[in-house]
């Protein structure tokens, strides 16, 4: 291709082009002068198409690559402010949930028993049943609390606890017109959760008897297979004793 600053170096008064120079011969020129300038003006209009469309090319990679880069800034914003709402809302209903078992702590640590009223402060006797009043936890008991973990816990709704033996679960049955819906409530969804607990428990413990009388079966059955090894090779060499002695 022709370089622009060699395309008018052949005569002085080529350095300016227009249409009418175009479309009328100079008469200064010949008609061989007169073709090999149109060539030239030829070349530099092809010259100014290809840099047109090279610019074309450029400008649209450019665009397509800042695009893509805004692209990429915005989903990573977009990212960024999703975490940001999740990490919010995770410890929001966190907090939510922190508070409201400090108000249920509380709510059991400080509001009295409702029951205490029932009594004279220290014992309440409803239905033949007879509750002690614990005024230092807040709780009413039923039953023998000596053994924590013979004991059943049940939060009662106005504040404070109720404690019951599952020994005494029937003498509870019998006094349960004492307390509020919402505490009868409790109490049967706590016995409940608890007989499941306790079913689990016997369950992995007869698992566990069931273990280990089948390692003692097996234990005793290859203890019988030892003696029984032992006997036929003391009866082989009582044979063989025998035959020696024929043999004699």
């Amino acid at each position: 291709m022709v370089g622009l600053e060699n395309l008018f170096s052949g005569r002085n008064d080529m350095a300016y082009v227009s249409a009418s120079s175009q479309a009328e011969p100079d008469k200064t020129m010949d008609e061989k002068e007169w073709k090999d300038y149109l060539a030239k003006i030829d070349n530099v209009l092809e010259v100014y198409k290809e840099i047109a469309v090279q610019d074309g090319k450029d400008n649209l990679e450019r665009a397509d690559k800042e695009r893509e880069e805004n692209r990429s800034m915005w989903l990573d914003d977009i990212s960024k402010l999703m975490q940001m709402g999740q990490t919010f809302v995770a410890e929001k209903i966190n907090s939510e949930n922190i508070q409201e078992k400090k108000q249920e702590q509380e709510l059991l640590k400080n509001n009295k028993n409702e029951y205490f009223a029932l009594g004279d402060g220290v014992n309440i006797i409803y239905n033949g049943v007879c509750f002690n009043c614990n005024l230092q936890d807040n709780s009413i008991t039923l039953g023998d609390m000596s053994d924590p973990s013979e004991v059943i816990i049940i939060p009662l709704a106005k504040g404070g606890t109720l404690r019951v033996n599952r020994k005494n679960i029937g003498e509870l049955g019998k006094a349960i017109g004492m307390f509020s819906p919402e505490d009868i409530g409790n109490i049967l969804r706590a016995i409940a959760e608890d007989k499941k607990a306790q079913e689990t428990k016997r369950q992995i413990e007869d698992d566990k008897d069931k273990e280990a009388i089948k390692q003692a079966d097996e234990l005793h059955d290859s203890a019988d297979e030892t003696d029984k090894t032992d006997d036929s090779v003391d009866k082989a060499d009582d044979d063989a004793d025998k035959k020696d002695k024929e043999y004699r």
